[in-house]
C-alpha cells in the first residue's frame, strides 16, 4: 500500500491544496486529516475555479474518494453549503465523500468564545479567522466536545448540546459578552444538517 502525506510546515498558504490536486490522480483516496473551514484551497479545472474550505480537493476528480478525517472540526452548515455549491456545477459529492463519525462539530458558541478570547481588554489578538476553530479544538482536547456520531444520535445530542451551551453562556456572562446566538434555533438547524450528512458518515478508519 502506497501513501503520501502532505504537511504544511509554515503558517498556511504554502500551496498544499495544489500539491494534493497534483498527486490526486495517482491515488484512490484523498483524505484531509485536520483543520476546519478556515482553510481555502483554490483549484482550477480548465477554466473553472473551485475554492474548497472543508472538502478534500480529490472530490473534483472523477472516480476518486474524498475523506474528511477525525482530526477535523466541522461546521455542518458550512460543509453543506460547500456541498451544495459543488453539486450545483455538476460535481458528484454525495457518492464520493466520506465523513468521519469521530470528527468534532463546530457550533456558533465556539465563534462566540473566540470573540471573547480575541476581544477582551488587554488581550493581544493573535489574528484568528474568527470561525471558532481554536475553541472547538479546546473542547475536543477537554473531552467535552460533540462528535459527528453524537450529533447523529438524537437522544444523546440534546442533553450534551444543552450542557455545552450552559457552560459557554456562563463564560460569556463572566466576560460581559453580548451575542445574538440563539441556542434553540442553532440546535434545530444542526439536527436538520445531521440528517443530510448521515448518508456520508462512516468509521473512516475502517474505510
Amino acid at each position: 500500500m502506497k501513501n503520501v502525506i502532505i504537511l504544511g510546515s509554515q503558517w498556511g498558504d504554502e500551496g498544499k491544496g495544489k500539491i494534493v490536486d497534483l498527486f490526486g490522480e495517482h491515488f484512490d483516496f484523498i483524505a484531509r486529516y485536520q483543520g476546519g473551514n478556515n482553510a481555502g484551497h483554490t483549484i482550477f479545472i480548465g477554466e473553472k475555479k473551485f475554492v474548497l474550505k472543508l472538502i478534500p480537493s480529490g472530490i473534483l476528480r472523477p472516480g476518486k474518494q474524498a475523506v474528511i478525517g477525525n482530526g477535523l472540526v466541522l461546521d455542518p452548515v458550512a460543509l453543506l453549503a460547500e456541498i451544495d455549491a459543488l453539486e450545483s456545477v455538476g460535481v458528484d459529492v454525495r457518492n464520493n465523500l466520506f465523513i468521519s463519525n469521530r470528527a468534532h462539530v463546530l457550533f456558533p458558541f465556539h465563534k462566540m468564545m473566540e470573540k471573547m478570547s480575541e476581544g477582551r481588554p488587554g488581550r493581544i489578538s493573535i489574528g484568528t479567522t474568527s470561525r471558532g476553530i481554536g475553541p472547538c479544538y479546546e473542547d475536543k482536547a477537554g473531552r467535552r466536545g460533540v462528535r459527528i456520531a453524537d450529533l447523529l444520535d438524537r437522544a444523546a445530542f440534546g442533553p450534551h448540546y444543552d450542557s455545552l451551551v450552559e457552560e459557554k453562556n456562563a463564560i460569556a456572562r463572566l466576560f460581559n459578552i453580548h451575542d445574538d446566538f440563539d441556542a434553540a434555533k442553532a440546535r434545530a438547524e444542526y439536527e436538520i444538517c445531521a440528517e443530510r450528512l448521515r448518508p456520508m458518515v462512516r468509521d473512516t478508519a475502517i474505510l
